[in-house]
């Protein structure tokens, strides 16, 4: 009253319109953080050996209902001073979050694919660089799930100073040990060419297993049109031959799968079978 306020009715009203939509962006801001901050990463068992995130879909929902929000937020025209640069660096922090992410679900991906590789012996003899490559990624993936097995909260795992940069690391490594694994299958079926009639998962659980040549079983269909199947004897020698029908068609002579090279090689072998 006695400043004589009510000359300056708009004014007033003006400033107070500003400062309750301000407090409104900065309310809203404070609740996407705590939802953030309760927001939990769901894991299910691998094997008994690790775990898997699983719901990717959800949290990658419930990101995108983020940073559509906090971009929507920016663009009000009361957002300003210490308010909009706390807003820009929860976006800048919502964007690592998706790409870190994405970049955790890929490495699930091609972890899953090549643990079953990985975990034979023939394998890593092979491929000894490659192996050695896995094992740190499989290292660094079994030591995350333990991690948000422990604390499940996306914001404790985005946190962690490095976390972003060793899955990229990582994705990168993947990347290599899958071109080495193609090269490795193109070798296989330049020497034996009806190995190309065979997805790579199944030519690799034929490579990965080459103490047991009788795995080549469940595949002889795919490489002979006429045979089901091939007949060993209980020394692992090769003896005959059975179709669909069950016509068995013994050979001449028994090839030994494990005479020479031909032991661990199972494309030499094949080649004999072929002749």
């Amino acid at each position: 009253m006695d400043l004589d306020l009510y000359q300056f009715t708009e004014e007033i009203e003006e400033i107070a319109m500003r400062a309750e939509k301000k407090w409104s962006l900065a309310q809203k801001l404070k609740v996407m953080k705590e939802e953030m901050k309760v927001f939990q990463l769901q894991q299910a068992d691998y094997k008994g050996i690790t775990f898997l995130i699983r719901g990717f879909d959800e949290v990658n929902a419930k990101l995108d209902d983020q940073i559509v929000g906090t971009q929507a937020m920016l663009g009000s025209s009361f957002m300003k001073g210490r308010l909009k640069s706390e807003t820009k660096n929860w976006e800048t922090k919502l964007n690592n979050m998706s790409e870190l992410m994405e970049q955790i679900l890929k490495v699930q991906r091609t972890w899953m694919y090549l643990e079953p590789i990985f975990s034979s012996g023939d394998i890593m003899n092979t491929m000894p660089l490659e192996g050695k490559m896995f094992n740190q990624v499989d290292t660094l993936w079994k030591t995350t799930m333990k991690g948000i097995e422990e604390e499940p909260c996306i914001m404790d795992l985005v946190e962690k100073e490095t976390i972003s940069a060793q899955f990229i690391k990582a994705n990168e490594d993947l990347d290599k040990i899958q071109k080495s694994l193609s090269d490795y299958l193109e070798q296989k079926r330049l020497v034996f060419a009806r190995f190309f009639f065979l997805a790579n998962e199944d030519l690799l659980q034929i490579l990965a297993q080459t103490k047991n040549p009788r795995l080549v079983q469940a595949h002889m269909d795919k490489c002979f049109e006429g045979i089901q199947k091939i007949q060993f004897d209980e020394k692992d020698c090769v003896y005959g031959m059975i179709s669909a029908e069950q016509e068995i068609v013994g050979f001449l002579k028994k090839i030994d799968v494990n005479e020479g090279d031909k032991k661990g090689n199972v494309e030499k072998w094949m080649l004999e079978i072929e002749a």
